[in-house]
């Protein structure tokens, strides 16, 4: 009977090992998942704000050719120019929290099937020591 409870602890082990390996892909999957909807969602954003952006210009050539101003030169050119760095600075703002957070992303699913990887091998190493251990009850002295 020893020997047989000794050769389940083995299989338990190996069954652990197996069990980690699909676990760090998965965490890996799903994180590569996670990091391609957040770019979904930052071209989203990205493109929101460039039409935001476009809105924005037509009505400030609107607004000041409806009251006479020349808005080909001077001060109505400044302010689009200013609406338009304004604007770029959000967009560079926005892309660089997405590139973050898909990073973070990464990094967290990485840790997670690491995680998942160590205890793994931990209760396989468990097993194994309780496999030898019965393996030596089972054999006698």
């Amino acid at each position: 009977m020893g020997y047989v409870a000794a050769a389940m602890a083995v299989i338990g082990g190996v069954s652990s090992i197996l069990g980690a390996r699909s676990a760090k892909e998965d965490a890996r999957l799903a994180a590569n998942e996670e990091a391609r909807l957040e770019g979904i969602v930052t071209d989203s954003k990205v493109t929101g704000l460039q039409a935001e952006q476009r809105q924005l210009r037509g009505e400030t050539i609107s607004r000041a050719a409806g009251s006479g101003v020349n808005t080909q030169v001077g001060s109505p050119l400044q302010l689009l120019a200013e609406q338009a760095r304004e604007f770029g600075r959000e967009i560079r703002t926005v892309k660089q929290a997405g590139a973050t957070r898909a990073a973070q992303a990464q990094t967290r699913g990485a840790m997670v099937g690491n995680q998942a990887m160590y205890q793994g091998f931990g209760q396989a190493a468990s097993s194994m020591s309780n496999a030898f251990s019965l393996f030596a009850q089972a054999k006698g002295p």
